[in-house]
């Protein structure tokens, strides 16, 4: 995929581009970046893919050692001999750090930026999950939570193979066009950020002056009153349509 690259724009002081201001960040205007964001895109789905499957391996051992792994599936108990427990706590730490490196990363990214979110949630309940159930195998009264700790990473990763998957599809005709750019959000590895190119700055302003001639014709047809009523009609069909 070609790379994209943002320069600087003055800004334009005509009233009708306030709203497109309103509406589009001016970092994504001032952004210079030279990004293979295919590869970026492609490169964090197969990450997630990996990860997935990986986990989804180790997982079905942590159930069949797991003490209440198997609760309702025929499999509690189903593999005990001596040394399960820290063979347990192995094949879960994998899981743990493997499978949940991503949300843990994006923990400290949300940090930093002081801006919490899915993954500061998501952290916080495997890593809970993950040092009680440790300290339950080294003598803390307790349950083990390793089943429930693996369970949850492999579906929050299937949710973040999957989702970026939607987003690239969303994107494509427009990426491909060369109006937008993506890459990869480093803060959240759920999202792909999107930037405005200059092609696709000049497309929206020729449609935004497409709209002002229109707007203009219908004013001189039949009046600015007529004009702001139709404008306002037309805005509640479209409201009464949501």
């Amino acid at each position: 995929m070609a790379e994209q690259h943002q320069s600087d724009h003055p800004p334009d002081h005509r009233p009708h581009h306030k709203h497109l201001g309103a509406r589009v960040s001016r970092a994504h205007f001032q952004a210079r970046e030279h990004t293979h964001t295919g590869h970026d895109h492609a490169g964090m789905v197969a990450d997630y893919r990996r990860r997935f499957w990986i986990s989804l391996v180790l997982t079905l051992p942590i159930l069949l050692l797991s003490p209440a792994g198997g609760h309702g599936l025929g499999l509690v108990g189903t593999v005990v001999f001596p040394g399960s427990r820290l063979a347990l706590l192995v094949l879960s730490s994998a899981v743990y750090f493997y499978g949940g490196w991503p949300f843990l990363t994006g923990l400290f990214s949300e940090l930093r930026q002081r801006l919490i979110g899915m993954m500061t949630l998501i952290s916080l309940a495997i890593s809970v999950a993950y040092f009680y159930s440790t300290a339950v195998v080294f003598g803390l009264s307790g349950n083990i939570l390793f089943w429930e700790l693996a369970t949850l990473i492999d579906i929050m990763l299937l949710g973040h193979w999957i989702e970026p998957s939607h987003a690239h599809q969303d994107h494509r005709p427009m990426v491909s066009g060369g109006f937008v750019h993506r890459r990869a959000d480093t803060a959240d590895t759920r999202r792909v950020l999107v930037y405005i190119t200059d092609h696709g700055l000049a497309l929206v302003r020729r449609l935004r002056e497409c709209v002002d001639q229109h707007h203009e014709a219908i004013n001189a047809a039949v009046g600015t009153k007529k004009a702001e009523q139709l404008k306002k009609l037309l805005g509640e069909l479209i409201k009464n349509t949501e």
